[in-house]
């Protein structure tokens, strides 16, 4: 692993960051971390006092460097007064608290801690690990890291504005009502238990969620959903995907509305959602078919049925009859418009072309459901 990228490091450095806070020293300074994060203070005037100097670590924090040397068994310092990386938190209650603000934590654990409204702006959170932690309310503003975890905690309500996380993972989680303006969230995992309704919090604090983001966002849960094999989750978000992409990137405004290409986008992405349901939803197949076929069979009964009836009733069982037959392309022959109605026999091959397409849409649609 680089470890001059402040993403990885190599396993000797990770073992020595997790180590120096079981020290007795590590454990003082955690103690008085605690303390001063209590009182609403900040960790900066007790890390500083352990910060080793070393000539590689001019750029401390975009570069961290853990000179090998140092890392002796027993040995406790940090590189710069921010540096938490590796501590461990268990059943803490640091609600409301913000002294941890532009702190590292990377490769920190949080076990069965209270952290409803904590700020975890503005941090590095590569590797860290949330598990049954309640993190209602909490805000993780512009920050983010690589591979970090949250296992059973509880987010609703929380702030993910302008987070970046990549390979995040949220197992058994609570993500109503979060506000996810500006976030990233790539290569994301998420299983069955976790709770994400696919109408997303558009306002917090006086912050809007810009309507251009949504497919973006909607498609990272989109494609967590489909590497977790949960199919009738990602097909939703694919659903509210396309919906919104046609909201916002698709629908014509302004002069958009007499140019060709970008009206036919328009109004081809309309056609797909109503006639099949972007291939994931088979009533909206069914129903197609169903006004497909009532329209059909009205334009026979008004136009005039294949044979001469003695009432309405009859005639508009004869259109239905026909309407079926031709619909599902059986052609028993025992009913057809004489060459006398040359524009009635298009309309019933007309008829009989949409029912073969409406039929080899409802197996696709069913196909691609079962088969996966």
């Amino acid at each position: 692993m680089n470890t001059r990228e402040g993403a990885e490091f190599d396993l000797r450095t990770v073992r020595f960051l997790r180590d120096r806070w079981e020290t007795d020293e590590g454990q003082r300074v955690q103690e008085e971390v605690l303390e001063n994060l209590r009182r609403g203070a900040g960790v900066r005037g007790i890390l500083n006092r352990h910060w080793l100097e070393h000539q590689e670590n001019t750029s401390p924090y975009e570069f961290p460097f853990y000179p090998a040397e140092a890392m002796k068994p027993g040995a406790f310092w940090v590189l710069h007064e921010d540096d938490l990386r590796g501590i461990k938190f268990w059943k803490e209650d640091l609600s409301g608290l913000s002294g941890l603000e532009k702190a590292n934590l990377a490769y920190s654990e949080f076990w069965h801690c209270k952290l409803d409204g904590t700020a975890f702006s503005l941090m590095g959170l590569t590797h860290a690990k949330f598990h049954n932690c309640s993190m209602v309310r909490s805000c993780f503003a512009m920050s983010g890291g690589f591979e970090v975890e949250f296992e059973k905690c509880n987010l609703s309500e929380a702030d993910f504005y302008g987070a970046g996380f990549e390979q995040v993972r949220f197992s058994d989680c609570n993500l109503t009502e979060v506000f996810w303006g500006d976030a990233y969230l790539g290569n994301m995992q998420i299983d069955h238990a976790t709770i994400v309704p696919t109408d997303f919090r558009r306002e917090l604090d006086g912050r809007t969620m810009a309507g251009q983001q949504l497919p973006d966002l909607l498609r990272f849960f989109r494609q967590a959903y489909s590497k977790s094999e949960i199919w009738h989750r990602a097909d939703q978000f694919l659903y509210v995907e396309r919906k919104a992409h046609r909201r916002y990137f698709l629908r014509p405004s302004g002069s958009g509305w007499f140019k060709p290409m970008q009206f036919g986008r328009w109004l081809g992405d309309v056609c797909s959602e109503a006639f099949y349901g972007y291939g994931i939803r088979v009533r909206n197949v069914l129903c197609s078919a169903g006004a497909v076929g009532v329209l059909f069979a009205a334009l026979y009964w008004f136009l005039g049925t294949p044979e001469l009836t003695n009432s309405a009733v009859e005639g508009a069982l004869q259109a239905l009859y026909f309407l079926f037959t031709t619909f599902a392309t059986l052609g028993y022959g025992d009913l057809h418009y004489s060459s006398n109605f040359p524009w009635l026999r298009l309309l019933s091959t007309l008829e009989a072309v949409v029912g073969a397409v409406m039929i080899a849409s409802v197996v696709a649609v069913l196909a691609r459901k079962q088969m996966r």
